[in-house]
């Protein structure tokens, strides 16, 4: 018994000594292209736990990923890689997975909790506001920030926040709304306007709140939770601003007329259909896309939010766009956060909160790879020209070699800060050019510090380098399957043909048509040339597999998959 035992033991520990490699030992190689163990198991793995049904075994999977390794190096010989279509499409997709890592991901789970937040509930607010002009000076941003100063102390001595608004306020929408902006949620106004209304008390108003339009100030008329999405229909009869009282009186009588038709039978969508002057919905009998609070103008929402069941009209309602008839088609409540967080991520992406995302994300850079810049080097580009703006950079080329900025142990010359500004230029330049060089120069090292993340992705993060790898590689099989076997079996009738000839119509009584199964000789053609091919491929390269490693490779999982 202990013999059993022991002999059991001394087998285990064979089979434990045998299946020990490591994941850098080579695999196989095709001519000089090695391939380790690691990645071999990686795409096993990946693909056998994407598509159970169709699960191989080691060997068989290993035939084919040999076919596969084959077929990418032809396509590399062919040079399919460096096709433009090639390059743009492989860069597209790079770039969009790259995102995921060139973030401050704690940053935007923050700001997708935030938004969430201020997606279930609504603030309403009136402003005023200053405008700025378009790339200011610091005199431009003085002026505006003493005269919203100014009418705040004037708020603060009692006089009405929507009289001023109507009376002085930038914003040309004040003249009619005297300010009031309704209720919305998140995303409808910058970020930094948006986070002074949810975060200033109800009933008080907020400390100049810089957005890229100019300065607010924001009152806070009232909060409440949001009341979800509405669905609508509408029949709109269109009257210009500018239009005399005489105009929307005639229009009244019409929508009234109109009013009345629907009270009696007719069909709104049909009304609408008809008279509306929205042609857009018109053609849709009147419905609307789903809205929240903060798309509709003030006037319309209310009325439309005020509608419980679905079918109900409402009475004509004025807005600044004309009269309005409308009918709740349905409503809905507002998501849960499992519900929304994709959407608003997506909308982050989108938004000025990047700017905040992105800032993070290059704090960790600096914090990590401690830039080194050279501030003394930039002594030419101080003194240029106003040409300098346009991109029209005039510097000696010993000045342009010079070291602007360290990232490791990557140089960054005035050369490529003078790509940098070329690449950048502003259409209305109102500073000078000291202030917009030494602007420019620290967001080129941000500019700099993320492409040096970015360029580095495939080899700091080992799972970014195998998918990009991955997808390399299948664009490259598919590209020449594409030129190798799938356009010369649907674009070559004459070889078709023949195959159809020598493999079907031999030794067959009233064979079928080669139009009647054309699909299916296709098919069987395309096989053909693909197994003539990967003959060809095999005698073309040097294919060396180490099957030690193979064994143990199978061993590993002959009991796990």
């Amino acid at each position: 018994m202990r013999f059993f035992l022991a002999l059991l033991f001394f087998s285990f520990l064979c089979l434990t000594i045998s299946a020990q490699y490591s994941p850098s030992d080579k695999l196989f190689t095709i001519d000089k292209q090695e391939v380790t163990a690691a990645e071999f198991e990686r795409i096993f793995n990946k693909n056998y736990n994407i598509q159970p049904a169709v699960q191989q075994n080691i060997q068989d999977y290993f035939d084919m990923f040999l076919k596969f390794k084959l077929k990418v190096c032809a396509a590399v010989d062919a040079r399919l890689d460096t096709a433009a279509t090639f390059k743009q499409e492989f860069r597209n997709y790079r770039d969009q997975l790259a995102r995921n890592y060139l973030t401050d991901s704690a940053t935007t789970n923050q700001l997708i909790h935030e938004a969430y937040e201020r997606t279930i509930n609504e603030a309403n607010v009136s402003h005023i506001m200053v405008r700025i002009p378009a790339n200011p000076t610091p005199a431009d941003t003085l002026a505006a920030y003493q005269k919203i100063m100014k009418i705040r102390e004037r708020l603060n001595a009692g006089e009405p926040f929507d009289k001023l608004a109507t009376e002085i306020s930038d914003d040309p929408s004040a003249k009619t709304n005297h300010g009031n902006l309704g209720y919305f949620g998140a995303f409808h106004f910058p970020y930094s306007f948006e986070t002074a209304a949810f975060t200033t008390k109800t009933g008080e108003i907020s400390t100049p709140v810089r957005t890229t339009f100019g300065f607010h100030l924001i009152k806070v008329e009232a909060r409440r939770p949001s009341p979800g999405e509405i669905k609508v229909a509408h029949i709109m009869l269109a009257v210009p601003q500018d239009a005399p009282e005489s105009e929307w009186k005639y229009n009244k009588s019409r929508i009234d007329s109109l009013y009345q038709r629907i009270k009696n039978g007719e069909d709104f969508g049909q009304l609408a259909e008809n008279y509306s002057d929205d042609q857009n919905s018109a053609k849709q009998k009147g419905e609307l896309q789903w809205f929240g609070s903060g798309v509709m103008v003030p006037e319309f929402e209310n009325v439309a939010f005020q509608l419980k069941t679905p079918g109900q009209i409402s009475q004509p309602v004025r807005s600044a766009a004309g009269w309005h008839i409308l009918k709740l088609i349905d409503k809905r409540g507002v998501p849960t956060f499992d519900q929304a967080k994709a959407s608003l991520k997506t909308k982050l992406q989108n938004n000025d909160r990047v700017a905040i995302i992105t800032q993070a994300f290059i704090s960790t850079l600096k914090k990590e790879y401690s830039p080194q810049p050279y501030p003394q080097n930039l002594k030419p580009f101080l003194a240029a020209d106003s040409s300098i703006y346009k991109g029209k950079i005039n510097i000696g080329k010993a000045a342009l070699a010079l070291p602007l900025l360290t990232i490791e142990k990557e140089n960054l010359t005035g050369e490529n800060f003078k790509q940098y500004l070329e690449a950048n230029p502003i259409s209305s330049p109102r500073f000078p050019v000291k202030d917009y060089i030494e602007l420019s120069f620290k967001n080129f090292i941000d500019f700099a510090l993320y492409n040096f993340e970015n360029s580095r992705l495939e080899t700091k993060y080992p799972d970014f380098g195998s998918l990009m790898k991955e997808y390399y590689e299948g664009l490259l099989l598919f590209d020449i399957m594409e030129k190798q076997i799938w356009s010369k079996a649907s674009r070559d009738t004459s070889k078709l043909q023949e195959y159809y000839n020598n493999v079907w119509v031999k030794g067959k009584n009233n064979p079928k048509k080669l139009d009647e199964i054309k699909g299916s000789i296709t098919a069987d053609y395309q096989e053909y040339l693909e197994e003539k091919w990967l003959e060809e491929l095999k005698n073309k390269y040097k294919v060396v597999i180490n099957r030690e490693l193979l064994h143990k490779i199978a061993d590993k999982y002959k009991n796990t998959h």
